[in-house]
């Protein structure tokens, strides 16, 4: 009988978040604007009240210029 692992998926990263918009120097209201959404949705991103689809993720991350890998960190076990 075979053991099947299960293994998480990475998940986007507030901290990472918050790191990419100071490197960009890019504000909340810039942020917002860039992928069309409202400043109180990327607060709430950066709040962590928000799960992220992988479309608005990618749009973070090329509104910042970085990737999408820079966005994400393996989760906690």
């Amino acid at each position: 009988m075979s053991t099947a692992v299960i293994t998480s998926a990475p998940v986007f990263s507030r901290c990472a978040l918050a790191s990419a918009m100071f490197t960009a120097d890019v504000t909340t209201e810039q942020l917002a604007e860039r992928i069309h959404r409202s400043t109180g949705t990327v607060n709430a991103y950066l709040d962590g009240h928000t799960v992220l689809s992988v479309n608005v993720a990618s749009r973070i991350a090329a509104a910042l210029g970085t990737t999408l890998d820079a966005l994400l960190t393996e989760p906690r076990p």
